[in-house]
């Protein structure tokens, strides 16, 4: 039902037949428009209804009286696990209200609240210390840098929770290092995403100290900070001692040729099965060290090394690496500077890879000439996923990668005519970023009349 102008008088209806509804297990009304009046209905449906354990109302202008009635009659329902209430207008107050719901509430394991305007959300974080059910809580794009001294005094006692996102919530060193202690002890928290935020090389000094003790986090998100290659240097600095950390997203910290060498010690000396260092400048130069590492590595999976500014020289010494590798499953090598040279390299390494099965290739500056190698290889290794959008392939060529297993689009440049092209297959990246769904109705709502009150 999401992206419809359901408002609150179509809110009001839907409740209705929800209350004698005894089957339905979730429902999806983002970006509906039913703002508070219609949310007051929707809560509603949660004192009577208990089939329902997922409700998606992202998007739908929510302040914090709307979110105050859906606590209010949510607090002591048994079965809704997962409450999506991101991309709304929901502060402090409204915050406070689910706090105390949490409190209570013993069913709610998946709680979002993305793209708020929570600014301190210290009662909300302050509700874990009492709730022992809650397993995943987002709390991203919400401006709350004070948030570190209560989260920290929370997660100290709390044995629930296993991801937190902070993700663009203006977090700094100050707020890493307050959360210092209780991480380091905290045995339930396995992935933290602080990505998008203000964390320089002392917060990263924290967070190796973090990781020299911590035993349970595996996934760790911190792409879009200003680490440099100090901050990236202090990290390379614990994860050989640290067995847990599973998955490391460090893309755009600004690491440069100089903090390669660090990034080829994580690989060498880590115990990492995925890798990002997105768009971080590394260059010819950086990227042959990583490559030296990646060569005997025996553990890594998966390795983005998009948008590095990585010629054809450089892409030369990771292809070579790739033929000495064994366990690689996923590389992403797209929009760099490689272009048709030595591809017949890239191609032989493929050819005798026993574990590759997609390679990013896309925006590359590679044209017919160049791709003759890999056609061979492709006829030979059916597993591999090929990903060749954005290059210069004619239109006879593209049409030919356009197949169950590649993916191969037209430079405009090149052609006018649309070629078609599958849909990228959907990678794994723990390491990644936070995905919304931005929720734009396009048809014109009409102006409902407002409710005379609350539901009965």
């Amino acid at each position: 039902m999401e992206h419809n102008q359901l408002g609150w008088a179509g809110a009001e209806a839907l409740s209705g037949a929800l209350k004698i509804n005894s089957s339905l297990k979730s429902l999806n009304i983002n970006s509906c428009k039913i703002g508070d009046d219609g949310t007051q209905h929707i809560a509603f449906i949660f004192k009577v209804n208990s089939t329902l354990a997922s409700i998606d109302l992202a998007s739908n202008g929510i302040g914090d009286s709307g979110c105050g009635k859906f606590a209010d009659y949510l607090a002591k329902n048994p079965t809704l696990a997962t409450l999506n209430l991101s991309l709304n207008r929901i502060g402090d107050s409204g915050a406070s209200k689910l706090a105390d719901c949490l409190k209570t509430n013993k069913a709610i394991t998946d709680l979002n609240l993305g793209s708020n305007k929570i600014a301190s959300g210290k009662e909300l974080v302050a509700a874990l210390k009492k709730n022992s059910t809650l397993k995943s809580l987002h709390l991203d794009s919400n401006e709350c840098p004070k948030i570190a001294k209560p989260l920290a005094e929370a997660l100290a006692v709390n044995t629930s929770l296993t991801l937190l996102n902070l993700g663009n919530c203006g977090i700094t060193n100050a707020t890493i290092t307050a959360l210092v202690d209780a991480l380091k002890t905290n045995k339930t928290l396995l992935d933290l995403n602080l990505c998008r935020n203000k964390i320089g090389p002392e917060g990263a000094k924290d967070l190796a100290t973090i990781l020299s003790a911590n035993v349970s986090i595996t996934n760790l998100h911190l792409g879009v900070n200003q680490l440099a290659p100090a901050g990236v240097e202090s990290l390379a600095g614990v994860l050989k001692a640290n067995k847990t950390l599973k998955n490391l997203n460090i893309g755009l910290n600004e690491v440069g040729a100089a903090g390669a060498d660090h990034i080829a010690k994580i690989i060498s000396e880590g115990n990492l099965t995925a890798l990002d260092v997105y768009m971080n400048k590394i260059g010819d130069a950086g990227v042959l060290k990583i490559a030296t590492a990646l060569g005997g590595n025996k553990q890594l999976l998966n390795l983005s090394l998009g948008s590095n500014e990585i010629t054809s020289e450089g892409a030369k010494s990771i292809y070579q690496a790739l033929g000495e590798n064994k366990t690689l499953t996923f590389l992403n090598l797209g929009k760099n500077e490689i272009g048709n040279p030595h591809l017949d390299i890239l191609a032989s390494s493929l050819e005798a890879h026993p574990a590759l099965t997609s390679l990013e290739l896309d925006s590359n500056q590679i044209s017919d000439e160049g791709v003759q190698p890999l056609r061979r290889v492709l006829n030979k290794k059916k597993q591999l996923t090929l990903h060749l959008a954005g290059n210069q392939l004619k239109e006879e060529m593209a049409r030919e990668f356009s197949s169950e297993r590649t993916a191969a689009s037209l430079d405009q440049s090149t052609t006018k005519k649309a070629v078609s092209t599958k849909k990228r297959t959907d990678k794994t990246d723990s390491l990644s970023k936070d995905k919304k769904d931005s929720g734009d109705a396009k048809p014109k709502d009409k102006k409902d009349k407002k409710p005379k009150g609350d539901p009965k």
